[in-house]
């Protein structure tokens, strides 16, 4: 993944729903060729804040160890536009699961104005299926994305998937 476009997860509920917050600053390099005159967020990139959403989900959920990517995007609707100095809420929903594909139903708004819908179906990342170079840096790549979890998720410990007594903001059920 070259962009990491969630900043925090705000609201996480293994393996049904998650909530993210994106906010959008005038720095981010996509924005100087969309549009020059009137930046607003691509919505390409709205949708990837969405796949990710969904890929901490499944991760959160005891799946995608290694992350997830993107098969399939189904019924994908634009609304208002995401300009610089705002924040999106994306809420992604688990809706399905056949065969290691997970589908998804995600929205995301900018206050109250939606301003993108889709399904998704995302698949798990397989090391196995990266040969034996990928599988020696199977370490490397699950030890990144537990401590990207724990910076979004506000945790300064170690990534621990579903029934782990933890709300997204880290707070254990016993403190």
């Amino acid at each position: 993944m070259r962009f990491h476009l969630v900043d925090r997860i705000v609201e996480l509920e293994p393996p049904s729903r998650i909530v993210v917050l994106k906010t959008l600053s005038r720095a981010e390099e996509y924005l100087a060729d969309h549009f020059p005159s009137r930046p607003v967020m691509p919505g390409v990139m709205m949708l990837q804040v969405c796949v990710e959403a969904g890929m901490w989900l499944m991760r959160a959920s005891g799946r995608a160890r290694y992350g997830a990517h993107l098969r399939e995007v189904r019924n994908i609707r634009y609304g208002s536009f995401f300009e610089p100095g705002r924040q999106m809420r994306a809420q992604v929903r688990l809706i399905g699961e056949t065969e290691g594909m997970y589908s998804f139903k995600a929205e995301g708004h900018v206050g109250e104005d939606r301003v993108i819908s889709a399904r998704l179906v995302l698949v798990e990342m397989s090391i196995e299926a990266g040969g034996r170079r990928l599988a020696r840096q199977a370490g490397r790549i699950e030890a990144a994305l537990d401590e990207r979890y724990a910076l979004l998720s506000g945790r300064l410990g170690s990534f621990r998937p579903e029934g782990n007594g933890q709300s997204a903001a880290g707070v254990s059920a016993e403190d």
